[in-house]
């Protein structure tokens, strides 16, 4: 009699210890040993980038890379500082602040002052302002006619 064929079971795989992991050697230079507080310190007190770098020896693109967080706070921190002290000054009585101010924040303006010293200072689009006054005046009486001459007198508006 044939012999009946069963399904082979696969082998037992035999459990590996786990493989122990070697610390990797870091390629490339280490890093710059820079203080964030020293780079918020200069950006608040309004340093350049240059400058930042030349104070903690390091380069541009160090700073814009691993400092930029630190260097917009400081910088918005500048802003604040300023802002303080200008309002202090309007709120202390100082006029040329209060003035300041009133043109940057409410957004009022001087009224345009104009002076003629003569007829060259006073020239408007290469005529003297009678010269302005007399073709202005020609150039209504020109539409004037125009519109008589079409017709244009006796529309209701």
């Amino acid at each position: 009699m044939p012999k009946k064929k069963t399904a082979r079971k696969p082998p037992k795989k035999k459990a590996k210890a786990a493989p122990v992991k070697k610390a990797k050697k870091k390629i490339g230079r280490p890093l710059a040993d820079v203080d964030p507080e020293q780079v918020r310190a200069l950006a608040s007190i309004g340093c350049t980038m240059e400058e930042i770098a030349s104070q903690v020896g390091c380069g541009l693109a160090t700073l814009d890379r691993r400092f930029g967080k630190e260097i917009s706070l400081g910088r918005e921190n500048a802003k604040t500082s300023l802002r303080r002290m200008m309002y202090k000054s309007a709120n202390a009585g100082s006029v040329p602040m209060q003035i300041w101010l009133s043109k940057q924040w409410l957004g009022m303006t001087e009224p345009a002052k104009v002076q003629m010293f003569g007829e060259e200072v006073a020239r408007i689009g290469g005529f003297t302002p009678a010269e302005f006054e007399r073709e202005t005046i020609s150039l209504i009486l020109e539409k004037v006619q125009q519109r008589i001459t079409r017709g244009d007198s006796e529309k209701k508006p």
